[in-house]
């Protein structure tokens, strides 16, 4: 086991209580009673390549409920405001380093996220992410839906596992198939 193996163990065991297994979770009610709803997307330019994709998730939920967290898109200031304009919804931009706990603990808007109370965790990284860690431990969500990855059966009660190999696009637009299948 390398060393940063055992710390992310021990940051799952600290931020995030397992999910109790013999609790079930009606998925379709869950989802159409959503009223917050936050979104939260992967850091930096990778939003940009699907963006459209994004905006159909942010369809998916009422407008008054949704918040669309980007973290790290500030320095891409004309892609930021296509943005804006694609998802018509509120858009929090905190400025917080990847796997840096300190700028997490110190960011003004999730401070600010932390006053709301959230039905839906919907995680749009690929990847690990101390970010969406803490929001799962900070906002505590009944329902948490993410990607697949390390550690992830701790932190979703619905994760998504596209096939291997599959490009980021895809998983993103099989994620919207599965949620919408579970909507209608």
């Amino acid at each position: 086991m390398t060393l940063q193996e055992i710390i992310s163990r021990g940051l799952m065991r600290f931020f995030v209580p397992p999910i109790s297994r013999n609790q079930t979770v009606d998925f379709k009610t869950h989802l159409k009673e959503a009223a917050r709803v936050l979104i939260s997307c992967p850091d930096g330019k990778e939003i940009f390549c699907c963006s459209a994709t994004v905006a159909k998730f942010a369809n998916l939920f009422p407008r008054e409920g949704l918040i669309i967290l980007c973290p790290n898109v500030e320095k891409y200031s004309i892609e930021k405001y296509k943005l804006q304009q694609l998802l018509n919804s509120p858009i929090h931009f905190p400025d917080v380093t990847k796997h840096s706990l300190w700028s997490i603990f110190k960011s003004r808007t999730l401070k600010q996220l932390e006053q709301n109370h959230f039905d839906l965790l919907l995680d749009l990284n690929p990847h690990f992410s101390l970010l969406n860690l803490y929001l799962c431990r900070l906002l505590r969500p009944p329902l948490r839906i993410g990607f697949a990855k390390p550690h992830s059966k701790r932190l979703y009660n619905l994760q998504y596992n596209g096939k291997p190999g599959t490009s980021y696009g895809n998983k993103l637009e099989g994620l919207l198939r599965l949620l919408q299948s579970l909507l209608s």
